[in-house]
């Protein structure tokens, strides 16, 4: 008989284990489970399936209007899921305009903000589309039509009525509307002052506003007594005599100041009785007369005293 062979005891024990893992199921013993992580620790919140957000629904129609008139509107801001009456103001609050500008770029809006609607998006920047003149025809005659924003030019020129970006077609007194000051700030017709919007003069009208509210350049205009505001004429102002400067007795200081009668002070400059001088520049005033300021350049330091006259 053949002698066994002598085998570690864990190669033993593994002929034993194998055949019992090949027949178990694993899904019988939980600890062949795999890993699954499991919030157990106290307030760590656990994964939550938020609900889908509805569409937003928009209210109006970005970029340029297809009309005069229509809403041109920059920009838009969302509402929520939950909306009242006073979403309105908050909104108009939220981008800095008044609560009647959000509802004139809102008309479909009732005037008590009450038919508002969850997740929309409305106007909160824009204005309404003036008319253009496409047709490089501007102003009055033509409907008031703009020359902003067309190809023409950006200038309406009040002389012949039509869009144009030269320095005669954006002067003033003559742009009327545009990239320019325009007819509210400068004449175009040489009408000003308080009757005509106090509207200024300037360009080939002249500089000069009159007191009868017309524009121009003459005497009659810019003299004094006719001209309102502008480049008006300065009244001559009145000459000040000033009086004569009388030496006065008295004796000087090291300063050089005029303190004191008996002696003959020195050469002065005359200056009127209201003028203020600085401490070294003080003065001897007696009463009414002139005041005289001592500019003394030849002090004796032995007696103070100035160059006699």
């Amino acid at each position: 008989m053949r002698p066994l062979i002598n085998l570690p005891h864990s190669i033993i024990a593994l002929l034993f284990i194998i055949p019992r893992l090949a027949a178990a199921d694993p899904d019988d013993d939980p600890r062949c489970s795999p890993y699954t992580w499991e919030n157990s620790e106290p307030g760590d919140p656990s994964p939550t399936a938020w609900p889908a957000r509805p569409e937003q629904t928009r209210t109006f129609k970005i970029g340029r209007p297809e009309k005069a008139g229509d809403i041109n509107c920059r920009f838009g801001e969302d509402t929520y899921e939950t909306v009242n009456s006073g979403t309105c103001a908050e909104l108009a609050n939220m981008y800095h305009i008044t609560l009647e500008k959000f509802m004139m770029l809102n008309p479909i809006l009732d005037a008590d903000c009450g038919n508002i609607q969850p997740y929309t998006e409305y106007c909160v920047a824009g204005f309404i589309e003036p008319l253009r003149a496409y047709d490089g025809l501007c102003g009055p005659p033509h409907n008031g039509a703009t020359c902003i924003g067309v190809d023409h030019g950006q200038c309406c020129n009040s002389e012949t009525w039509t869009c144009g970006e030269t320095s005669e077609d954006c002067a003033r007194g003559t742009c009327y509307e545009g990239v320019c000051w325009g007819h509210k700030v400068f004449a175009t017709d040489g009408k000003c002052g308080p009757k005509h919007g106090n509207r200024q003069c300037a360009g080939k009208w002249g500089e000069c506003c009159s007191f009868k509210g017309e524009c121009g350049s003459d005497k009659e205009h810019c003299g004094v007594g006719t001209c309102l505001f502008g480049a008006c004429e300065e009244p001559l102002r009145p000459k000040i005599r000033r009086p004569e400067c009388t030496i006065w007795p008295g004796v000087l200081t090291e300063d050089g100041i005029n303190v004191m009668e008996d002696r003959l002070a020195c050469m002065a400059d005359c200056h009127s009785a209201w003028e203020e001088r600085s401490k070294k520049d003080r003065a001897n005033t007696l009463g009414d007369r002139a005041v005289c300021i001592l500019r003394c350049p030849d002090v004796d330091p032995d007696n103070h005293l100035g160059r006699p006259f």
